[in-house]
């Protein structure tokens, strides 16, 4: 079926042509045979009611072979052009294959399945078909983004929390979960930008909300990364941030203890605190049984040598002293024989004389040394009661 060309002298114009075949029945619109011009574009129209001429158009196809959705022509894209309404906009050429248009403040789309369904758009190529994929879980109320062979990459849970790796699901209200054992967040960039610039400072800053929402933040973490060094800040050192004005680390005896027990504290006038009393330190105990003992000041500030075991007098070996620390040694003499100590030659007396230990059944004494780098400054206390 064709109708008349524009030129009497052309050939007619296609409108539906039909092919019966050995093994298809073939209907072509438009054109599809040698005895026809084919027509530049196609239009379909329908209307509301059974009386009405015209009509609206609902769709159509031009010569380049773009399909039209809605009451005008396609003039976006290069595939499928849903056009409720003309924006005026020029679609993007390596993103134009589906292009939606309503000049509204509405635009959109929407894709269905049942009530324990997924909703799904997959990306691939001859490679990988499903080389990448955007799900919606009804059941779950959750939005996953898969990578290379639908590995879930990134799920949004109904809670809000955001997982980060391949997990299952997240805990629970924590936000951001992300489950990854290596470097598992790396943060910083050029001094307030936005770019890595290689041989340039680099920075990062983590912050909390301000009780005044107008304020800066408050900071807690800041790195920086410098031509001769790499520093960490803690609380502040950052004029984009409010420092903090107490700072507070907690610990627990097993790994099922919330809150924890706060061990140190600094507060906004740099007084330091642990365990909530002014300089409380570990004290270790030291019971020699023959006549050696090594005092090692990784183990605390404060140590006891009780020479009830000791055979004899005790020489000691001060090991991993600090520059600028202080230590202190409470002497408990035995109940029967008494003992003495021998100090190593790096600890330097009043009077260039070490002090006898007390003789008594069980005497107390306690030694206090300061240490410059080179030698301890000691003093003592002694027979205390």
């Amino acid at each position: 079926v064709g109708t008349a060309p524009y030129l009497n002298a052309g050939s007619p114009v296609a409108i539906i042509t039909t092919q019966t075949q050995s093994a298809a029945n073939l209907l072509d619109i438009g054109g599809g045979n040698a005895y026809m011009d084919a027509v530049t574009g196609i239009t379909f129209y329908t209307a509301a009611a059974v009386a009405t001429p015209t009509g609206t158009q609902a769709m159509s196809i031009n010569a380049s072979g773009v399909v039209g959705i809605g009451p005008f022509d396609a003039d976006l894209g290069t595939g499928l052009h849903i056009k409720v309404s003309d924006t005026f906009a020029a679609a993007n050429a390596s993103a134009n294959n589906l292009v939606i248009e309503e000049n509204s403040t509405a635009a959109g789309m929407s894709i269905f399945s049942a009530v324990a369904g997924k909703c799904s758009i997959y990306f691939g190529s001859s490679a990988h078909s499903t080389a990448g994929r955007i799900v919606y879980d009804n059941l779950a109320d959750d939005m996953l983004f898969a990578t290379l062979n639908g590995a879930t990459a990134m799920r949004l849970e109904n809670d809000q929390t955001v997982v980060v790796g391949p997990g299952a699901s997240g805990t629970s209200g924590t936000g951001l979960d992300i489950q990854d054992g290596g470097i598992t967040l790396l943060l910083g960039a050029d001094n307030v930008a936005k770019t890595r610039t290689n041989l340039v400072s680099k920075f990062s800053r983590i912050a909390s909300a301000h009780y005044t929402n107008a304020e800066e933040p408050v900071g807690l973490i800041r790195g920086g990364s410098t031509a001769t060094e790499n520093k960490v800040y803690i609380g502040g050192g950052s004029i984009t941030v409010n420092a903090a004005t107490d700072i507070e680390l907690y610990t627990a005896a097993d790994n099922t203890t919330v809150t924890g027990t706060k061990q140190l504290s600094i507060d906004g006038q740099g007084v330091m605190l642990l365990n909530s009393q002014m300089g409380q330190m570990a004290i270790t105990t030291e019971t020699p049984t023959g006549t050696t003992q090594t005092i090692d000041w990784d183990n605390g500030n404060v140590e006891i040598i009780d020479l009830a075991s000791a055979t004899g007098n005790v020489t000691l070996t001060l090991s991993n002293p600090e520059i600028g620390a202080r230590y202190e040694i409470k002497v408990i003499q035995d109940a029967t024989t008494p003992r003495n100590l021998v100090w190593p030659a790096a600890v330097k007396w009043p009077g260039g004389t070490a002090p006898t230990i007390s003789a008594g059944a069980s005497a107390v004494d306690w030694i206090y040394l300061t240490y410059d780098g080179t030698n301890y400054g000691g003093r003592f206390e002694q027979n205390l009661s």
